[in-house]
């Protein structure tokens, strides 16, 4: 008899979950992900990006075998106790402004990062509301190498969110001979 009470239980329990979490899912990306439109961020060529530029964050060359561009993001390289994250943002958009008008892949390096080099999430949804429609366009591959259990979940909690095209282009790597199969690592660590 407790067995059968726990096993209802469970049933019960689980479908409230996941009905919470669709409830949740709906408001997220109702109210965060799509909100109103964000003011465009002002970027300013002549900015001095020499602290971020020198730390070789972001790095660009022709290492996809179909010939696409290639970007490459870096954790590791991310300054430890950055506070100028809005700085980081205008620098990314600089960077990838030059190589999105084409089609082009990214790679994100997700070793080394930790508390101490960690975005904040307002943050983070701010860099997703502002980057341009032609980001998101012409992006043909997202390759996240070495990611932690928990980007993966995030990515997985995403999943209802994103469009399944979008979604798609997604490859997690768990080492760099699974992205050599996807991209020249020659190329890409003579900029990285």
């Amino acid at each position: 008899m407790l067995e059968l009470i726990i096993v209802e239980f469970l049933k019960w329990w689980t479908t409230a979950w996941v009905q919470d979490w669709v409830n949740r899912a709906h408001v997220f990306s109702t109210g965060i992900l799509n909100g109103p439109a964000l003011p465009p961020i002002e970027v300013n060529q002549n900015e001095d990006f020499g602290s971020l530029s020198s730390c070789n964050i972001i790095g660009s060359c022709n290492a996809d075998p179909s010939g696409r561009m290639c970007v490459s993001i870096a954790c590791c390289r991310v300054p430890k106790h950055t506070t100028d994250w809005d700085k980081l943002l205008r620098f990314g958009l600089i960077q990838l402004d030059k190589i999105c008008d084409n089609d082009y892949s990214l790679v994100y390096f997700h070793h080394g990062y930790d508390k101490l080099n960690k975005p904040p999430w307002k943050w983070l949804i701010t860099c997703y509301r502002s980057f341009d429609r032609k980001f998101k366009k012409n992006i043909k591959a997202f390759y996240i190498v070495h990611p932690s259990t928990r980007l993966k979940m995030v990515f997985r909690f995403m999943k209802p969110l994103v469009s399944i095209r979008a979604h798609s282009k997604i490859v997690y790597c768990h080492r760099l001979s699974e992205l050599a199969q996807h991209v020249m690592l020659d190329r890409l660590y003579s900029v990285s």
